[in-house]
């Protein structure tokens, strides 16, 4: 015979559960929450520091004419991105949503060429993925890339870095992947 104590106990630990996966998982994609990501970030960079590791930070700026429509097609552009990401990286890369239009990716143990070769590979997985969903027009993504090492272990100048070389990529234009190099971007 069960107690109403360990009923209760039980409800307690789902519903914790179900909040823990709330904040640290995005809704639409079932990625990893911006501030999970952030968390996990931290830790993996502390260690490739430490292992003189190579990592690569990408972030994937999303740009066409799909992002002024809101609500369920949004929604299925995101998770669509979600599924190509997922089927693209490896156990040990880290991906996030970290914004409507923002998606990152550190890639362990990848130096700048191989960030280079895996992005061609997103973007080829992204183009068949828009196809597929039948857009109003193509969804476009725009690559930064941020190689970590020296100061750009830090989290803060990693992310911001890539983020300033995939909105450099937007301006340049579309099949353009931008690559920042100690606070500076080229195309």
């Amino acid at each position: 015979m069960k107690s109403e104590g360990s009923g209760s106990a039980a409800a307690r630990q789902l519903a914790e559960t179900e909040l823990y996966r709330a904040g640290t998982t995005d809704a639409v994609t079932r990625l990893p929450s911006r501030l999970f990501f952030i968390d996990v970030l931290k830790i993996v960079l502390e260690q490739s520091r430490r292992m003189k590791a190579p990592g690569t930070f990408v972030m994937i700026l999303l740009d066409g004419a799909w992002i002024a429509q809101e609500g369920e097609h949004h929604d299925r552009v995101a998770g669509a991105i979600a599924r190509v990401l997922r089927r693209l990286t490896r156990n040990t890369d880290i991906v996030s949503r970290l914004a409507a239009d923002r998606f990152g990716l550190y890639l362990t143990g990848t130096d700048l060429a191989g960030a280079k070769i895996f992005v061609e590979r997103l973007r080829s997985g992204i183009a068949v993925a828009s196809k597929a969903l039948g857009t109003a027009g193509p969804v476009q993504a725009c690559f930064g890339v941020a190689e970590a090492g020296g100061s750009a272990y830090r989290i803060g100048l990693l992310l911001q870095s890539a983020d300033r070389a995939a909105s450099q990529s937007k301006l340049v234009g579309a099949g353009v992947t931008s690559v920042a190099s100690s606070h500076r971007t080229r195309a």
